[in-house]
C-alpha cells in the first residue's frame, strides 16, 4: 500500500470544483512532484491534504489510515505535515528556538506539569541538532531570521518541520523567491533526505527543480490530473507542453532538459 493515496479527490466551492476527481500516489521513501500552472489547484490540493481544506468527495489515505475527513491536528500527529508558502518563522527567537517551538507538542495538562517541573526538557536536542545539520543550518542555530538570506530562512522552515519526525512531508513552494543558485542547492538537500529514507510530496513552480530531482511528477491543469510519470515522461507529454504553453505547443519547446542538478555554493551565501 502507498503511504499516500488521493482517489478521486474533488474539492468545490460553489460551482467551481477547485479539485476535480484527482489522483495521486506517494510510495514511502519516495520523492514525487506535483506541478501545474498558476490557478491549476496545487494549493487546494495542499490544503486539502493537510486538512485545512474539506473535500467535497473522494478518498484521501495516509499510512492505511482514511484521514479524508480527520482535523489536521490529527494528521499531523499521524505524521503528515506541511510547510507553508508564507514562513512565518519568528523573528524574535534564534533558529533554534524556533525549532524547538514547532517540534513541541503541548497537551492539556503541560501548563500544570511545568509549574510542578519548570525547566523540563520536551524537545529532544540531539534530533534538533542532527536536523539543523543535516540541511547545514548548524552554524545559523544562534541567529534570527532577520539576519538570514531569504534562502536559508527556506530552510529554517522546512526544518521547523522536519524535527517533528514527519513519515511524510508535504512542502508547498519551498524554491519560491529562491534565485537559480539556491533552487539547486535547496534541491540537493530534499534528494539527499529521500535518499536517507524520508518520503517528500513536492508542490512547486520551479520545474527545472521538480523534474530534476523527483521520481514521479504529477501535473494539476484546471483541477484535474492531466499527466503522470518519470520526469523524462512529463517532459516529452504533449498535453503538458500544452496546459503550460497553449495548445498549439510544439513538445519538445519550453520544457526544461534534462539535466543532472549541478554541484554550487551552500544555499543563501553569506547573511543579510
Amino acid at each position: 500500500m502507498s503511504l499516500l493515496e488521493l482517489d478521486g479527490l474533488t474539492v468545490r466551492y460553489g460551482g467551481l470544483a477547485a479539485l476535480s476527481e484527482a489522483r495521486l500516489r506517494v510510495e514511502r521513501g519516495s520523492l514525487v512532484g506535483l506541478i501545474g500552472p498558476n490557478g491549476a489547484g496545487k494549493t487546494t490540493m495542499i490544503d486539502c491534504l493537510a486538512g485545512f481544506t474539506p473535500a467535497t468527495s473522494g478518498r484521501v489515505i495516509f499510512d492505511g489510515h482514511n484521514v479524508t475527513s480527520m482535523p489536521a491536528h490529527r494528521r499531523t500527529r499521524l505524521g503528515m505535515i506541511r510547510t507553508f508558502q508564507s514562513l512565518e518563522l519568528f523573528d524574535d527567537l534564534s533558529v533554534r528556538d524556533n525549532c524547538r517551538v514547532a517540534a513541541s507538542d503541548p497537551r492539556w495538562w503541560e501548563p500544570p506539569a511545568d509549574v510542578v517541573r519548570p525547566g523540563r526538557k520536551a524537545v529532544d536536542g540531539a534530533l534538533l541538532d542532527d536536523t539543523l545539520a543535516s540541511l547545514g543550518l548548524t552554524a545559523f542555530a544562534g541567529l534570527y531570521p532577520p539576519e538570514l538570506s531569504h534562502g536559508h530562512r527556506k530552510l529554517v522552515g522546512i526544518a521547523r518541520v522536519l524535527v517533528r519526525k514527519p513519515d511524510l512531508l508535504l512542502l508547498d513552494e519551498p524554491a519560491a523567491g529562491l534565485d537559480s543558485v539556491e533552487s539547486q542547492a535547496l534541491g540537493r538537500q530534499l534528494r539527499a533526505r529521500v535518499d536517507g529514507g524520508a518520503s517528500i510530496l513536492l508542490i512547486d513552480h520551479d520545474m527545472e527543480l521538480v523534474l530534476g530531482i523527483c521520481d514521479r511528477v504529477y501535473v494539476l491543469d484546471f483541477g484535474r490530473v492531466i499527466a503522470e510519470g518519470t520526469p523524462d515522461e512529463i517532459r516529452a507529454n504533449p498535453a503538458v507542453v500544452a496546459a503550460y504553453l497553449g495548445a498549439d505547443a510544439e513538445p519538445d519547446v519550453g520544457m526544461p532538459p534534462e539535466s543532472v542538478v549541478p554541484s554550487v555554493p551552500s544555499i543563501g551565501g553569506a547573511t543579510a
